[in-house]
C-alpha cells in the first residue's frame, strides 16, 4: 500500500459508518469506483457510493439502517449488513471474506456451496460439449439439473435449521426453491426475521408468494 493511498483510506474512513467494507481484489482496475446498493430491499432503487482503488485495494463506508443488496459492477454480489465490517480478497469471481462474525459466517457458506456450484458448472459444460439435438441435450441436462438443485436445496435448509440464530445463513435463502423459501424462513429464529435483516427477508418472502400465486415453482 503506497503512502498516499493509506493516507486517503484513514481520511475516508476518519467519518465512520456503521458498515465498512475493504477489500483487495485484484481485477478491479485502479481508479474510481462506483458501490452500489439497493435503498429498499426489492425497490430496484440503487444509492452509489464513489471510493477508488489503487492495485486493487479499496475501501469505504456507510450508515445502514438495515442490510441492504449491493454491487460492483455487474458481476460481484454482496450484501452490506450494519455494525459489521468486512473484509473481500482474491477476485470479483473468487473470494473469500473475512472480518466481523457476519462475514466469518459468510466465508463457512461459501465453502459448504463451492462443492455444489463445482458439480452444477460440471453438468452445464458437459452438455455444451454434446452433439447438435439441442432439445433432448437440454432435456436432459435440465433433469440433471433438478436433482442437484433437490439435493442442494436439502443440504441449505438443514444448513439453516442448524444456524437458525446466525444472520448470515439468510444469504443462503434466495439459492432455494420458491417453496423451500417459506420453509427457509420459518426456520430462522425470531430475533433473525425480525432484526437486521428483516427488509432483506421480507422482499424474498414477498418475490416468491408473488411468483406463486402466478403458478410458479
Amino acid at each position: 500500500m503506497t503512502l498516499f493511498y493509506g493516507l486517503c483510506l484513514c481520511l475516508s474512513l476518519s467519518a465512520q459508518g456503521n458498515f465498512t467494507m475493504k477489500g483487495h481484489l485484484t481485477d478491479l482496475p485502479d481508479g474510481n469506483l462506483t458501490v452500489s446498493y439497493l435503498a429498499v430491499p426489492g425497490s430496484g432503487d440503487y444509492v452509489d457510493v464513489h471510493t477508488t482503488v489503487e492495485n486493487g485495494q479499496f475501501a469505504f463506508s456507510v450508515n445502514l439502517d438495515y442490510a441492504v443488496s449491493a454491487r460492483i459492477g455487474e458481476d460481484f454480489y454482496f450484501t452490506m449488513v450494519p455494525g459489521e465490517e468486512a473484509y473481500f480478497e482474491g477476485t470479483t469471481q473468487d473470494y473469500t471474506s473475512s472480518g466481523s462474525k457476519y462475514y466469518q459466517d459468510l466465508e463457512k457458506i461459501n465453502e459448504m456451496r463451492k462443492p455444489y456450484l463445482r458439480q452444477q458448472q460440471e453438468i452445464t459444460e458437459r452438455y455444451e460439449d454434446m452433439g447438435n439435438d439441442r432439445e433432448i441435450l437440454e432435456e436432459m441436462r435440465n433433469e440433471e439439473m433438478r436433482a442437484i438443485n433437490e439435493e442442494i436445496g436439502k443440504v441449505y435448509l438443514e444448513y439453516i435449521k442448524q444456524h437458525a440464530d446466525e444472520d448470515a445463513s439468510v444469504e443462503l435463502v434466495i439459492y432455494l426453491n420458491l417453496k423451500d423459501i417459506l420453509e427457509a424462513v420459518e426456520l430462522l429464529s425470531p430475533s433473525v426475521r425480525e432484526g437486521r435483516m428483516k427488509s432483506l427477508i421480507d422482499s424474498d418472502v414477498n418475490i416468491a408468494q408473488m411468483i406463486l400465486k402466478r403458478g410458479g415453482n
